[in-house]
């Protein structure tokens, strides 16, 4: 199962949602054999089990401009021509997914967070992608029992600030579409006081 070391005697369970910070945990943490996967949890991993979210109307934002620009390997560029994000505005591809979310939302990027989740309780910890660095520094000692002096910054977006790319419209429509998530984030923000 990607995502799934073992350290010291300890197993851990990564899951990497896409836009929430994985490529860097995957390079701080390649040496305990930390890797990509962006799996899909249906029960609660053996070992401790962790991922991040992130708030999901900046995380679709992210998304749809790391796409745009081609992404990281030619599967991505693939993608943004097959789900019309090449060619449409981000407010114009919001309008187009709610017409079929379906086929829209399988992309690995923008499929919800909580398809990949399954359950919260499948998880030891869900971090936040606004408290990033302080996750960083809570996982690295966890598994290295040290603290981490430096955390690297690796794969940023670049682009403005989320709120500037909705309308009424298109954020009520990611409301809609991505309701679970919106509702762990919450939970989630509420809990770690953020």
């Amino acid at each position: 199962m990607p995502g799934k070391f073992s350290h010291n005697g300890s197993n851990y369970f990564f899951l990497h949602i896409p836009k929430t910070g994985g490529k860097m945990w995957e390079h701080l943490f390649s040496g305990v054999g930390l890797t990509s996967g962006h799996s899909f949890v249906g029960s609660k991993p053996e070992g401790y089990s962790f991922t991040v979210i992130r708030n999901p109307f900046d995380r679709l934002v992210s998304c749809f401009y790391y796409l745009k620009a081609g992404g990281c390997w030619s599967g991505d560029a693939n993608d943004a021509m097959k789900y019309g994000i090449t060619e449409n505005s981000f407010s114009d591809w919001v309008k187009l997914a709610s017409e079929n979310p379906e086929y829209y939302l399988e992309q690995q990027h923008v499929m919800p967070m909580m398809r990949r989740i399954g359950k919260k309780e499948n998880f030891d910890r869900i971090g936040l992608f606004e408290n990033l660095e302080d996750e960083t520094r809570k996982l690295y000692s966890i598994i290295y029992n040290e603290e981490l002096i430096e955390v690297p910054v690796i794969n940023k977006s670049t682009h403005n600030h989320f709120e500037e790319y909705y309308t009424e419209e298109t954020k009520n429509i990611v409301a809609n579409l991505y309701k679970e998530d919106i509702t762990l984030y919450k939970e989630m923000l509420d809990a770690q006081d953020i």
